[in-house]
């Protein structure tokens, strides 16, 4: 009166039954509707024939549903006792070191498998395959796989064994592996890239200190240039006469004198001046005897002449106190 398992439809009468069509996810379907009891884990439809929500793939003629992994966390799944199995997929980054732990409360089996791109039809290479294990570790390196960021890791979990269902932890992380050739060259071109910055910047300070100094330089002969000519008449002595008198350097006025900046207190004091001759103070056969010598000569007055100034001031101005005051008294 009714059909057997694995088919479906009204048995009475001389009717009919036909074999459940479950895309090869399920053995058993509902007698009456034909509607599959899905077993692999993501896979959903009335003939299991599509991807729950969340996964990729394809899961017509025994095809697979992927659940994406996330990067850095603990992915923990419960799987209730109706599933067997379930398929996770992972796209490995570049240049990058990949670690996968699983951890289970039951046993299962794993296989692990890439697909390259050399494969045209998609065909996927096993990379391992372990039976029977509730804990595993899986280290794969770039250098030996040498991954793209294109090609899928995909990760097979079957035979699911456990009345009350299980609780599974998988646990993806990245690490980047340092190329020491890299490291020291990066490191060297930094280090020679400062060292430019530095000697550029000392360059740069040298050109602007040269430059200011000669600008200085260009302002005093410019200052020197612009003083007004004047006529001077000097009366030189006999060298007979200079050695009978001894003039004091001090006494010696200047032929010229022009003050410069006022607050500076200097004037550009210009002198005549004999130079050294012979024993008779004569100069030596064609050698000048008279020069012209240019100096900065501070024009302020010494501290102690103002102290002296402003002590008679003020000492003038108490004397002037002691009248008035008188006078009031008288």
């Amino acid at each position: 009166e009714r059909c057997a398992d694995g088919f479906y439809g009204d048995a009475l009468n001389n009717g009919t039954c036909q074999e459940c069509q479950c895309n090869g996810h399920a053995s058993l379907c509902s007698h009456a509707s034909g509607l599959c009891s899905c077993r692999s884990y993501g896979v959903t439809g009335q003939h299991c024939e599509r991807c729950g929500v969340s996964y990729e793939g394809n899961s017509t003629n025994g095809g697979f549903c992927f659940l994406r992994l996330l990067d850095g966390l603990s992915n923990i799944f419960r799987v209730p006792s109706i599933y067997h199995s379930a398929q996770f997929v992972v796209r490995p980054r570049r240049d990058c070191t990949l670690d996968l732990k699983f951890e289970s409360t039951v046993l299962f089996d794993f296989r692990l498998t890439i697909q390259n791109e050399a494969n045209v039809n998609g065909k996927e290479s096993t990379i391992r395959t372990v039976k029977r294990t509730k804990a595993l570790t899986v280290t794969m390196k770039a250098s030996d796989f040498n991954f793209n960021g294109k090609q899928p890791l995909r990760v097979y979990l079957s035979n699911f064994n456990s009345t009350f269902g299980s609780r599974m932890t998988i646990t993806l992380r990245y690490k980047r592996e340092i190329d020491l050739l890299v490291v020291f060259v990066t490191f060297l071109a930094c280090f020679l890239f400062l060292l430019f910055l530095a000697f550029s910047g000392w360059h740069i300070k040298q050109y602007v200190s040269f430059w200011m100094l000669r600008q200085s330089r260009l302002q005093e002969v410019e200052a020197m240039c612009n003083r007004p000519f004047i006529h001077v008449q000097v009366a030189v002595d006999r060298a007979e006469e200079l050695k009978s008198r001894q003039l004091s350097s001090s006494k010696v006025p200047p032929v010229a004198m022009q003050p410069l900046c006022a607050p500076l207190n200097v004037s550009l004091c210009t002198f005549l001046i004999r130079l050294p001759g012979d024993q008779q103070a004569l100069p030596a056969h064609n050698q000048p005897g008279l020069a012209l010598a240019s100096t900065f000569l501070s024009t302020k007055r010494p501290r102690h002449k103002q102290f002296q100034d402003g002590a008679a001031r003020h000492k003038g101005r108490l004397g002037g106190l002691r009248d008035r005051l008188s006078r009031l008294r008288w």
